[in-house]
């Protein structure tokens, strides 16, 4: 990579499905030669500003690359076209929006561009996300962008728990030893009372997983979008011809909206319906499937050999 620049960008949606839009940018983003996301902040939801239409989703995210302030911008536009981004008018109602906030301290004042954002610092919905990854940043004028957070305090702002700097792609062969020993750890967290009661190591956990799972299942993994972040990979789904085998969200990243991703892979790949099987003293997985959709079966039976008697929950598509 040539020299290196971090720059801030603004991502926000109010059209068709936001959240997928924000998703798919920042994969987008990430693909950009040169360039690698280092940071994404939460997600936001706000009520439209000088605009009209849905309430927006927002976010900021940090990059660094190599490529000069006109090409990333050019480049940037190239993915809200690619979203169908129409300008029928100022501030319109838009399925995708992506603005360059801030490149390294520069100060660029162009027919096509300025930089830093000249309203960055009047919308809470820029502000926010953007001190949330770099709280000590400053204005042109060398004063901290955190004393313009009080004229903003009007503007109606939502932080919401979603984690967006998530794809879902298929498991690779590089993702086996991190992958099996993430699952690992979230099962012996999660059900504690299985750990003790069948001994499971490690090594056990990596023959499972290999001669089962993978021997007979198509498996995706939920990864972080972002370079060298401390956890890689985030959660896995395996499914196996009609049924769920596995699903995991690793660590504390459940109520992330990484368990509705990988569900959703799972139910697109069962056009026709699936099933899966979660432990009845689990409320919490049982009401999480409940909630999209599945409906419980039958009490006491597993389609897994080796698992405690438990719910059979069955997926039917929409008519």
């Amino acid at each position: 990579m040539n020299a290196v620049h971090r720059a801030h960008l603004g991502l926000g949606a109010n059209l068709g499905d936001s959240e997928a839009s924000l998703r798919g940018a920042l994969a987008a983003i990430a693909r950009l030669p040169e360039t690698r996301i280092v940071a994404v902040s939460s997600l936001y939801r706000t009520a439209p500003i000088d605009s009209s239409g849905p309430d927006y989703l927002n976010a900021v995210c940090a990059i660094d690359t190599a490529l000069d302030p006109h090409a990333l911008l050019a480049a940037l536009q190239r993915i809200e076209n690619d979203y169908g981004r129409e300008r029928p008018y100022r501030n319109a109602p838009r399925r995708l929006d992506l603005d360059l906030l801030r490149y390294d301290e520069a100060q660029l004042d162009t027919p096509s561009l300025t930089i830093p954002h000249p309203r960055l610092h009047e919308r809470a919905f820029v502000l926010q996300p953007l001190l949330e990854l770099a709280p000590a940043l400053r204005d042109a004028r060398g004063r901290p962008l955190a004393e313009r957070l009080p004229a903003v305090a009007d503007q109606p702002i939502e932080k919401l728990a979603t984690r967006l700097d998530v794809r879902v792609r298929p498991y690779e062969a590089r993702d086996f030893d991190e992958l099996v020993a993430a699952w690992h750890a979230c099962n012996l967290a999660s059900y504690p009372y299985v750990a003790e009661q069948q001994r499971h190591t490690l090594d056990d956990a990596r023959r499972f997983f290999r001669d089962r799972v993978l021997a007979e299942c198509r498996v995706w993994v939920a990864e972080s979008l972002v370079v060298d972040a401390p956890e890689r990979l985030l959660g896995l789904v395996a499914l196996a011809p009609g049924w769920v085998r596995q699903m995991a969200v690793f660590g504390d990243q459940q109520r992330r909206g990484i368990g509705r991703l990988l569900l959703r892979e799972a139910l697109a790949a069962s056009p026709g319906g699936v099933q899966l099987h979660t432990f009845q003293r689990n409320a919490a997985a049982r009401a999480f499937y409940e909630r999209h959709g599945f409906r419980a079966q039958a009490f006491g039976v597993s389609p897994a050999p080796e698992s405690e008697p438990d719910v059979l929950y069955r997926w039917e598509p929409q008519a």
